[in-house]
């Protein structure tokens, strides 16, 4: 390593992260100044011809010149994908109680649930095309959900007062069915404001 450290790949693709996420026990999305050593270690491993353990990559990096070419491709890197999702840069500090998704598990539910071929998603699939994979998962798991519901629905539909319960949606309502009536409700209110106002305002002038 030594002689060919300025040939080493510093690469973030999904491989070196779901690494380092294993390793770390936290969320790519809530890293710090001081992680980087194990992602550029990650990266090593996945990207490069080196098997080596992180202790004796701990060795090397007693060597400032090695760590600070393999930090400057590091940083570099790191600059590159957070351009496409400004809201998560490195933080000086951990997070208190790491609540951050882990990408593991999205990537995961891509590989599983959108049939993606894993080789690309390890070591070809780019940050910011995550996003569009991940809105897509989320319909089709709606789009799921709602159909089993109303299959669950027609089987005790003669079982039920269907006075009471008159459609799949009363029978279980899911929480973003309820989060766009509020919106819509909201919506009617803005767009009408003035026509309830004056409908008010009648009813004071009555008294």
């Amino acid at each position: 390593m030594k002689k060919d450290y300025q040939n080493i790949n510093i690469v973030l693709n999904m491989k070196t992260i779901l690494l380092f996420e294993q390793m770390a026990d936290k969320s790519f999305y809530s890293i710090t100044g001081e992680d980087f050593p194990l992602l550029i270690y990650c990266s090593l491993v996945t990207n490069n011809n080196y098997k080596i353990t992180f202790s004796q990559f701990q060795i090397v990096m007693n060597n400032q010149k090695i760590m600070k070419e393999l930090m400057r491709k590091c940083q570099e890197e790191f600059d590159f994908i957070s351009q496409f999702n400004p809201a998560k840069g490195i933080k000086d500090t951990p997070d208190n109680g790491d609540d951050a998704g882990k990408l593991t598990d999205i990537i995961n539910a891509l590989i599983l649930n959108c049939h993606l071929d894993i080789n690309y998603v390890m070591y070809d699939l780019k940050m910011w095309e995550m996003s569009p994979l991940v809105k897509s998962l989320e319909e089709k798991t709606k789009s799921d959900m709602v159909e089993k519901r109303f299959w669950a629905y027609l089987n005790i539909c003669p079982h039920i007062d269907s006075k009471k319960i008159k459609g799949p949606e009363q029978l279980l309502p899911f929480p973003w069915e309820k989060k766009e009536k509020d919106a819509d409700r909201m919506k009617f209110m803005e767009e009408n404001k003035d026509a309830i106002k004056a409908f008010f305002n009648k009813d004071k002038s009555n008294e």
